[in-house]
């Protein structure tokens, strides 16, 4: 990470003087930081979710989960907004949270973000768990389709976060360009929007441009950059500058470019 989280980041550019910038998180306190209820599409699987912050981590625990589903399944997180009619395979999971094996299903689970060690410092740009049919293929060797999709959605429930922003006076200002960050902004209602990655960019620089740590750009593209992940900047990426839009950056997906 670039960022100094409590602390205070300077960053140099060549011809400039020192511009310190000030890390502004908050920690988050330990406890219940947001909550569901699992709806199907038949009504027979229920389920209750709560997201337990503790020591900046975060667990999803779904409780009283009962469900007539017996095949194999996935649970999921979605950074979109979802219905019970939408297809899992349209590239709508950001993450999947699973079991010790698939298709094993029990009372009370619990599902650490993110098992692989790339946490999130604040997950809230998540709108939806969900628990959906795994693809599976036919005699034919064909995707079986159920309600319409190889992944249809078995059950979810939207997330009702209780937990505040990480960064509740995030400003984000256009110094102009500089070397390691000179892309065309986009702006919305006078502020800015998104930016436009260049031919050698800096993930620092970009962050220096519109006054950021680069913690906090990271923070307004976590989809991109997970927490734990060294941030890099890509060409002709696309990366959100907006704290009202921290899921739905166009570089959302792993691996965009």
């Amino acid at each position: 990470m670039f960022g100094l989280v409590g602390c205070t980041a300077s960053v140099s550019e060549p011809g400039s003087s020192t511009h310190a910038v000030v890390a502004r998180a908050r920690p988050v306190p330990d406890g219940v930081v947001g909550t569901g209820s699992m709806t199907s599409w038949n009504g027979k699987t229920t389920g209750t979710l709560r997201v337990v912050a503790k020591s900046g981590k975060f667990t999803l625990v779904l409780s009283h989960f009962a469900t007539d589903f017996t095949g194999e399944n996935l649970f999921v997180l979605s950074d979109e907004p979802v219905t019970m009619s939408l297809c899992g395979e349209n590239n709508l999971w950001q993450i999947g949270l699973t079991t010790k094996q698939n298709n094993v299903v029990e009372p009370t689970m619990s599902f650490v973000l993110l098992e692989d060690g790339n946490e999130w410092s604040d997950p809230t740009f998540f709108t939806t768990f969900a628990f959906v049919q795994y693809p599976t293929v036919g005699s034919d060797g064909q995707p079986s389709i159920v309600r319409g999709c190889q992944q249809p959605i078995v059950a979810m429930t939207s997330i009702d976060w209780t937990m505040k922003s990480i960064y509740p006076e995030l400003t984000v200002h256009d110094g102009g360009p500089l070397s390691g960050a000179k892309g065309p902004v986009t702006s919305k209602h006078g502020k800015p929007f998104s930016y436009l990655t260049a031919r050698d960019d800096t993930w620092q620089a970009i962050a220096h441009r519109f006054g950021l740590t680069s913690d906090e750009l990271v923070y307004l593209n976590p989809i991109r950059h997970p927490a734990s992940t060294r941030p890099e900047a890509y060409t002709d990426q696309v990366l959100n500058l907006s704290p009202a839009n921290r899921g739905n950056s166009e570089s959302r997906r792993p691996g965009a470019q």
